[in-house]
């Protein structure tokens, strides 16, 4: 056990990169960017809050729909999921391990996306979302 699996959290929220959360992060760079050089450091968090995190939380949430619905699909006819806290649990913590795959994506976030975003502004380096 190398870390906690609540860690597992944020490859959930940001890991395996599409072209939604890929844009985000980008123009969440900028939008950062442009809040520290006007120094109006509200418009950041405001963004972060009300746009950054709630879209990568439902994202989270489809995915984890996703995984339910085909777990639902393999289970034999007639048959439903268990409803039981512990069973729900550990259904819970073995999508979170399945996502362990978007830690490559979170630090491609941390180290590509997020800081081109900050250094494109005005001429941004739209290259680096091909």
């Amino acid at each position: 056990k190398l870390y906690p699996w609540g860690m597992d959290i944020l490859p959930t929220l940001v890991g395996r990169l599409n072209p939604i959360s890929g844009l985000l992060l980008y123009f969440t760079g900028a939008v950062v960017a442009e809040a520290v050089d006007s120094k109006s450091d509200v418009v950041a968090i405001f963004w972060i809050l009300s746009v950054t995190i709630p879209v990568l939380a439902g994202l989270a949430a489809f995915k984890f729909w996703l995984y339910k619905r085909r777990l639902r699909k393999e289970l034999p006819e007639g048959e439903e999921l268990d409803q039981s806290p512990e069973e729900v649990s550990a259904r819970r913590r073995a999508f979170l391990k399945s996502q362990r795959v978007g830690w490559i994506d979170v630090h491609l976030a941390l180290q590509v996306l997020i800081p081109a975003g900050m250094s494109g502004q005005e001429g941004a380096d739209w290259y680096l979302l091909i």
